[in-house]
């Protein structure tokens, strides 16, 4: 992660919101035992797939996303705890 941080730092293009809600996460907690590996579903991806589908728009990146929101509600893998923990931040 110091690799990633120091990155953003001298402005690479992989700067983003993202990535320094990942880099605070795992500062704070390298190992996120402190997040359950859920990410609540606000209902803004379903609204947006549901009118995507209506206006006949592909949205595989939104559908993909929602769809790990759903999964995040069973057993927590690693990537879950960290999109947990990117929410949080």
């Amino acid at each position: 992660m110091q690799i990633l941080s120091g990155s953003c730092e001298t402005d690479s293009v992989i700067c983003s919101r993202l990535v320094d809600l990942t880099v605070m996460a795992l500062a704070e907690n390298p190992t996120l035992s402190e997040y359950t590996g859920l990410v609540e579903d606000s209902g803004e991806g379903r609204w947006t797939i549901i009118a995507a589908i209506d206006s006949a728009i592909p949205t595989e990146v939104i559908l993909t996303a929602f769809y790990t929101r759903l999964r995040s509600r069973k057993e927590h893998t690693f990537a879950e705890k960290m999109l947990s923990g990117m929410r949080y931040k």
